[in-house]
């Protein structure tokens, strides 16, 4: 018995261990050496268009990219829990273009009376692509950033199409009135991870 609460113990603590931890996605040309914390994680990649560090310890990194010919370059980070930190490497990186983002602005006619709720996408890669059929406009919506967010989509069941390169996962979400529905997809694993929060409407 004591074995089988001690193995539970460990089990708890290492999902807890692993909700907390975050990613860092490194942009910049391929071969690139990436090093955090003064160890080396591996090389830029075309196919990433860089490098993803996965299991990140929150708070304070050292990040350094090493590029043969040049004198590395490194800085101190600061990395929050479950965030995916998008890092463009400076010193070398030749063509990389940044888009800042506003959601979706399609509203139905009636938003008054429409019951909605909120989505935020989070993904690794940061830059896929995100389609939602039943929404007008939001047909493959390039994401840019750490967080996609529609505000106001309206109660419902949605398909939701993430693409990254040739890969594209489907999935369906389910929004409830004064819900927070939060999402995150690993499209180079295919995980697939919700949460949910429910806000307290305004009385007037």
């Amino acid at each position: 018995m004591k074995k089988i609460l001690t193995l539970v113990i460990i089990i708890i603590g290492c999902r807890l261990i692993q909700a907390q931890t975050a990613y860092i996605q490194v942009t910049g040309e391929p071969d690139l050496s990436v090093y955090l914390n003064n160890q080396f994680k591996g090389k830029t990649t075309v196919e990433y268009n860089g490098y993803i560090i996965e299991n990140v310890s929150p708070g304070n990194n050292l990040i350094k990219i090493a590029k043969d010919g040049y004198t590395p370059f490194e800085e101190t980070i600061t990395v929050k829990s479950g965030e995916v930190f998008a890092y463009k490497v400076k010193p070398f990186t030749k063509h990389s273009v940044y888009i800042s983002e506003q959601g979706n602005t399609g509203q139905t006619e009636q938003k008054a009376k429409v019951k909605t709720g909120k989505l935020i996408v989070q993904s690794v890669p940061i830059e896929i692509k995100i389609s939602i059929p039943s929404i007008e406009g939001v047909d493959n919506k390039i994401k840019t950033k750490d967080e996609w967010i529609v505000d106001n989509i309206t109660e419902g069941s949605y398909v939701i199409r993430f693409t990254y390169n040739q890969k594209i996962i489907e999935k369906t979400i389910e929004i409830k009135e004064n819900d927070v529905y939060k999402v995150f997809i690993n499209m180079m694993n295919g995980d697939f991870k919700t949460e949910f929060t429910r806000t307290t409407p305004k009385v007037n």
